[in-house]
């Protein structure tokens, strides 16, 4: 994802420096992003702050899941693509 990519990049390059990010990246690299972001996104005050808006998201997306199903309700091909919204938006 472009916008991604640039977040990372150029946005925010002072917090990732030359670390891609935990999507696509394996070994050391994933390790290293990992330490980096793992003692501040859970401490339990921090995690506390993202519960409503992450269920809120959340239930929209269901909502749309609902909506989005077909007459046999199944979902469509690229379902995976909503998911990919939804998670960068929580």
């Amino acid at each position: 994802m472009p916008c991604l990519v640039h977040y990372k990049s150029s946005v925010r390059r002072d917090f990732f420096g030359d670390l891609p990010g935990v999507v696509g990246v394996h070994g050391d690299q994933w390790r290293e992003f990992c330490t980096r972001v793992q003692r501040p996104i859970l401490q339990p005050r921090t995690v506390r702050k993202y519960i409503q808006p992450i269920e809120e998201v959340t239930s929209h997306f269901i909502n749309r899941m609902c909506e989005m199903k077909d007459h046999n309700q199944e979902m469509p091909s690229d379902f995976d693509n909503e998911i990919h919204k939804w998670s960068l938006e929580c």
